[in-house]
């Protein structure tokens, strides 16, 4: 993306053919390129944050992010704080397989095939 690009156009476009949602301009409320990191290099493509109008089209945009594995690309949901230290917390636990979020609720699949709801201050060891 360049620097005077309009993003909501950028944004509509890369959902349509990539995640092939059917989707207009006018469904994107704000749409905007954050601030390099120190640590991201050139070559990275840019983070960019979205506001949508209605949630159904949201969520359906972040069910499709499964299309994007083995990507450069993904889409995340903006946590808190207190959820994102969590979600790095469990992707980094050996009992846990995988790691994902849903309308601002962290779950976890642990080894043993059991989904859990995983809190912010629940340990690790309380899930097993």
């Amino acid at each position: 993306m360049k620097e005077n690009e309009d993003c909501r156009k950028v944004v509509t476009e890369f959902i349509r053919k990539t995640l092939h949602i059917h989707l207009d301009e006018d469904h994107i409320e704000a749409a905007h390129i954050l601030p390099a990191r120190s640590s991201q290099s050139a070559s990275t493509p840019p983070t960019v944050i979205v506001r949508f109008f209605r949630r159904e089209l949201r969520d359906s945009v972040i069910r499709s992010r499964r299309m994007l594995k083995d990507s450069k690309m993904s889409i995340v949901e903006d946590l808190t704080s207190l959820n994102l230290e969590l979600l790095n917390r469990l992707r980094n636990s050996a009992s846990i397989d995988k790691v994902w979020s849903w309308n601002g609720h962290v779950r976890a699949l642990l080894k043993n095939g059991k989904t859990v709801h995983v809190r912010p201050f629940q340990s690790v060891e309380g899930l097993l």
